[in-house]
């Protein structure tokens, strides 16, 4: 699975967020990251249609301003879009592939809720890019959202760098998938420990594999009950 990154940001050099971000998704094999507002400089819509093709999972990257992102996200999405000799074809081969949508937010989640602060959800104020994705057949993914970040310790940054990696690898957010993710990274890991090391990792693994087991379990009776 290939997963391409556009950021869109007017100072991606000056910005501490896009920099932790930018650095994290480096570390990880199959994710490759460009910056719109240099694509725009230099605008190659064949160049850049081949390489949003050859992409199974699409990032949109940015930060929120005044509820909505930077316009060179705007001006990169009309300029691939532009319906020209290619279009059709290109339109055709898009189906099927993930938008996702990572955002960086300069407020608390809680403002962004009817009757919070702003007034408005952050699912409202995105619905324009669901409505893109479903025109263009594509699966819309839950946007990944990063509240106030220059806030977060370095805990709080070590939990976002694990989200962030399991987000561009499986563009899943819920329990279940994070809980797989940890245990595959957990189990790939090159350990150098002592037999009862290992046996208490091996202790550690099958509980966490026996959780979200119990997980599953729970997950489809609690289906049920919404059935009745």
């Amino acid at each position: 699975m290939e997963t391409l990154i556009y950021i869109a940001h007017p100072d991606l050099a000056g910005s501490n967020s896009q920099s932790f971000l930018i650095e994290a998704a480096q570390a990880l094999d199959h994710v490759d990251l460009v910056s719109v507002n240099t694509l725009l400089e230099d605008w190659d819509r064949d160049r850049e249609r081949q390489r949003f093709l050859a992409a199974d999972r699409i990032i949109f990257q940015f930060p929120l301003y005044w509820y909505q992102a930077p316009a060179a996200l705007k001006a990169f999405i009309d300029a691939l879009l532009e319906v020209d000799s290619g279009y059709d074809d290109f339109v055709h081969a898009i189906a099927g592939k993930e938008l996702g949508l990572c955002l960086v937010v300069g407020v608390a989640n809680h403002h962004y809720q009817l009757g919070g602060r702003e007034g408005v959800t952050i699912s409202t104020l995105l619905a324009p890019y669901q409505a893109l994705a479903n025109h263009l057949g594509m699966t819309y993914l839950q946007a990944f959202e990063i509240h106030q970040f220059m806030m977060l310790d370095a805990q709080d940054k070590e939990e976002l760098l694990v989200r962030y990696h399991h987000f561009l690898k499986t563009g899943g957010q819920d329990f279940r998938s994070y809980q797989s993710f940890l245990l595959d990274q957990l189990q790939e890991l090159d350990w150098n420990m002592d037999p009862s090391q290992i046996l208490v990792l091996d202790n550690f693994l099958q509980s966490l594999e026996d959780q979200a087991d119990g997980l599953s379990e729970l997950m489809e009776m609690t289906q049920g009950w919404e059935e009745i």
